[in-house]
């Protein structure tokens, strides 16, 4: 599981910090209209092996490279159009020039395709 965050000063607290609480604020916010769980999930669009959740802002647009096997192998992540951070949350293997492993963090540039080659085993990368 991956959460995606965006940098942002416009937070309104309510409890659990000793900085400033807006609960009226907070409570004026809220929606209590019901919904389906369902509905505030985004669905992945599968493009073997990768799967896009692409929310209606872009700049929540979550990709995971999920791989099973004991091979090693080759793959290559398609460009995005602006800058990427890539996390691997398992496995091992070598991503451009660069040997990685689970916890490894990656840097891609905007418009930069991506070559990598996983180890034996699972592996999980999230951009």
């Amino acid at each position: 599981c991956v959460e995606c965050m965006a940098c942002s000063d416009n937070v309104v607290r309510a409890g659990l910090t000793p900085k400033f609480k807006d609960k009226e604020t907070l409570c004026a916010m809220l929606d209590f209209t019901p919904t389906s769980p369902t509905d505030r999930i985004f669905k992945a669009t599968q493009n073997s092996p990768i799967e896009v959740f692409d929310p209606p802002v872009s700049d929540f647009t979550v990709a995971k490279l999920h791989l099973h096997g004991n091979d090693e192998s080759e793959h290559h992540l398609p460009p995005s159009g602006g800058p990427s951070i890539l996390i691997l949350v398992r496995g091992e293997g070598r991503i451009s020039n660069f040997d990685v492993s689970k916890g490894s963090v990656v840097f891609l540039a905007a418009n930069a395709t991506l070559k990598l080659r996983k180890k034996p085993g699972e592996f999980l990368l999230f951009r």
